[in-house]
């Protein structure tokens, strides 16, 4: 009998396609958390060059990549296949190739997707429930404002209660005032994290840190943030939660410990980095007080290397403004 065409899946084949699914690039070594046993990656990579041949992934830039640190995406062909043989479409496809000067950023976010996908498997809590920084409306047009689009982006109005205070409360934006200055939140990616023993949910909007950026541009971010928090904005990003008590987490995530203890020492010395100041503001010690109460409370950091760890739920790798390590689960009370 002749042999049929294509590659005859396995689950471990169809779990590939679905991490591709939902991080949209992966390179070699996320693909091999599926080897235990491939001691040299030997077998990974064999699997890979057949799918490659099936047409179910392509390599993205190759001519920049290697065989063993090849970064790969899933083909609409791939999506198909996953389809048909899961009954589930994967939840986002990359259409065409991402330009490389995005690649290493989009997998830095991947990297941080998957790890807290095997952590939750690992603790025995649900997967969380992801949104990436692209993630668009249902049937957005491309016309309207970047918040009209994608479901994370936020834009916020900065108001101060005096010329000569930090702006701490926020108005809608206004797009036709071209004068007016827009505090402007675009997290790489949010997810809400179910714990068992708990009513309410976790709702962790992440900062995936190159270390491109000067401390100064990434500085910026931290208004964005309060906005969105100090509003409730998050809460429309997850609407069939609406009745769900929700704690928002910012979780901002660096290349190196180097980094993130530079940009913790950066926003301890100088807590009002959390709001948008007026260029000729003193902050009162009250206000430095209440800034460093609401990073305690909402900001985490963390190096990548801890993040990707297996026990990365349970161990205190999670750094507050004030140097304390937390756990995400179990909590550390427990």
């Amino acid at each position: 009998m002749p042999r049929r065409k294509g590659l005859c899946p396995t689950e471990r084949d169809l779990r590939m396609a679905s991490d591709l699914g939902e991080a949209l690039v992966m390179d070699v070594p996320l693909f091999h958390r599926h080897f235990p046993a491939d001691m040299t990656g030997d077998s990974c990579l064999r699997r890979l060059r057949k799918m490659v041949d099936a047409k179910l992934i392509a390599q993205v830039i190759p001519e920049l990549t290697s065989a063993r640190n090849a970064i790969f995406r899933l083909t609409d062909h791939g999506a198909a296949w996953l389809a048909y043989h899961t009954g589930s479409p994967p939840r986002r496809l990359l259409h065409a190739e991402p330009k490389a000067i995005s690649v290493p950023h989009r997998l830095h976010v991947s990297r941080i997707v998957l790890a807290f996908n095997d952590a939750a498997k690992a603790a025995g809590i649900p997967k969380p429930d992801w949104i990436l920084e692209y993630d668009r409306l249902p049937d957005a047009p491309c016309s309207v404002p970047i918040p009209q689009q994608f479901i994370l982006a936020e834009d916020f109005f900065p108001m101060a209660s005096a010329a000569d205070r930090p702006a701490e409360l926020y108005g809608p934006p206004q797009y036709n005032e071209a004068s007016r200055s827009l505090l402007k939140s675009r997290p790489d990616a949010a997810c809400l994290v179910t714990l068992p023993s708990d009513s309410t949910r976790l709702a962790f909007y992440i900062e995936a840190d190159n270390g491109t950026e000067t401390h100064s541009q990434f500085l910026k971010k931290l208004p964005t943030i309060h906005a969105l928090f100090s509003t409730s904005a998050y809460r429309r990003h997850w609407p069939d939660h609406q009745a769900t008590l929700m704690t928002p987490r910012s979780l901002l995530i660096f290349m190196s410990a180097q980094r993130r203890d530079n940009i913790i020492e950066r926003i301890r010395s100088n807590p009002i980095h959390l709001w948008h100041c007026p260029p000729r503001y003193q902050p009162t010690p009250d206000d430095i007080q209440r800034a460093q109460l609401f990073l305690d409370k909402y900001f985490r950091f963390a190096a990548l290397e801890d993040v990707i760890a297996a026990d990365m739920f349970a161990s205190p790798i999670w750094r507050t403004i004030s140097g304390q390590g937390r756990s995400i689960y179990p909590p550390p009370s427990t």
